[in-house]
């Protein structure tokens, strides 16, 4: 959690802030790797959150796929793959064991924004890196739609993303998170991880079984 509030800080206190720049958009096909670090609250205690998130995004087709390694408090990676198809608001959820588990989504669950929000406020200007390194960013505020979940994300003049900043009530608990994004280019990396399982079913109406929760890049909440 105190690398998300360093992180945060940095975005905010080294930028220079100048004439504010169009809002720009991303890729609307893109892969990145996505390097997660944060905190969360269970039953009262603070939980430290490390993971990785293979991210594949299709706006065309309305689609997102992911694959998420989180590391467990016994230091042990669990693995989940999510798919969400918000043409046909349904999420698809397998487990390390292969078990994968459908759910309807809500008319609320919409998809990662394919630009930088028209309300987002901008926050300046920054840089990472020095002299033939340097790495020149825009950052932006803005909450994720139909939540209560700011986001501060600072991208290039190419609008590629370069780190991202969570933070609000995900899974019924305060959590921030940050993304670094790593191996970010067009297109779609592997094109399985768009593609519906061929066996996943629905529970039962008096089932318990876990059929996961909306999920923002790698974070179900």
């Amino acid at each position: 959690m105190l690398l998300s509030v360093v992180v945060v800080s940095v975005m905010v206190m080294v930028a220079m802030v100048e004439a504010e720049p169009a809002k720009c958009c991303f890729d609307k096909e893109y892969s990145a790797v996505l390097g997660e670090a944060g905190g969360t609250v269970v039953n009262g205690h603070a939980v430290g959150l490390d993971g990785t998130v293979t991210l594949g995004y299709d706006f065309y087709r309305k689609r997102q796929g992911s694959k998420t390694q989180l590391r467990q408090p016994d230091n042990t990676m669990q693995t989940t793959f999510s798919l969400q198809d918000f043409a046909n608001k349904v999420q698809y959820l397998t487990d390390d064991n292969g078990q994968c588990t459908a759910r309807h989504m809500t008319d609320a669950e919409e998809m990662y924004p394919p630009c930088v929000p028209d309300n987002a406020r901008y926050l300046g200007n920054a840089t990472f890196g020095y002299g033939t390194e340097t790495l020149y960013i825009d950052s932006w505020e803005f909450t994720v739609p139909n939540s209560d979940v700011l986001t501060k994300l600072a991208v290039t003049d190419a609008c590629v993303p370069v780190v991202e900043a969570l933070y609000g009530h995900m899974g019924g608990a305060s959590t921030e998170l940050t993304y670094f994004f790593t191996a970010y280019h067009p297109g779609i990396e592997d094109l399985n991880s768009l593609i519906p399982p061929a066996n996943c079913p629905f529970p039962a109406a008096n089932s318990t079984a876990p059929v996961g929760r909306r999920s923002i890049r790698g974070f179900n909440f």
